[in-house]
């Protein structure tokens, strides 16, 4: 049974790209549009697998992040809790509940690959936070929060932080 990752990480790489624009396009404020690119392009490919062989699961990866507000800035969360639900986007466009016109299923969103570094944790317009913060959220939480809202098997497929920082930061 073949295993193929259609189109890595692409809620990273269409902010990279068409947000921050420190990847190829290099652009600023058309992240969406290429998010939706790339899922259109990840769901005529698992399309296209499943038709080759009916067997082959499908791998969509993508970072876990968490973006919080400073407490005493209140008028930053729901800044904050949109960019975090980012996230979610490819995924939600890949299964079809968002931008169903694309022809998203809930058949192509079939195993989840979640990406956790350290700096996948920020204040919103601010810094990166470490598990000492006290708004930091443990890694099962975000694990949960991915798999209740999807009810998909998921793993864990890039992570990383050096050195003595491992084991408490893991």
């Amino acid at each position: 049974m073949p295993h193929i990752s259609p189109i890595n990480e692409i809620s990273f790489f269409s902010w990279a790209g068409g947000d921050a624009s420190f990847f190829n396009p290099f652009v600023h404020g058309r992240g969406h549009e290429m998010k939706k690119q790339l899922a259109s392009a990840a769901i005529a490919a698992s399309r296209i697998l499943r038709e080759w062989n009916p067997e082959t699961r499908l791998f969509h990866i993508d970072p876990m992040i968490q973006i919080c507000a400073l407490p005493d800035r209140p008028q930053d969360r729901r800044d904050a809790e949109g960019h975090r639900q980012a996230m979610f986007q490819s995924w939600d466009m890949i299964s079809g509940a968002l931008h169903p016109e694309l022809g998203g299923a809930p058949k192509y969103l079939d195993v989840l690959g979640a990406n956790y570094y350290s700096a996948n944790q920020w204040i919103h317009d601010s810094g990166t936070i470490d598990n000492s913060h006290p708004q930091y959220v443990p890694l099962r939480f975000l694990l949960r929060e991915v798999f209740e809202r999807y009810n998909r098997p998921l793993f864990v497929s890039e992570t990383g932080i050096e050195d003595e920082a491992r084991p408490s930061w893991l």
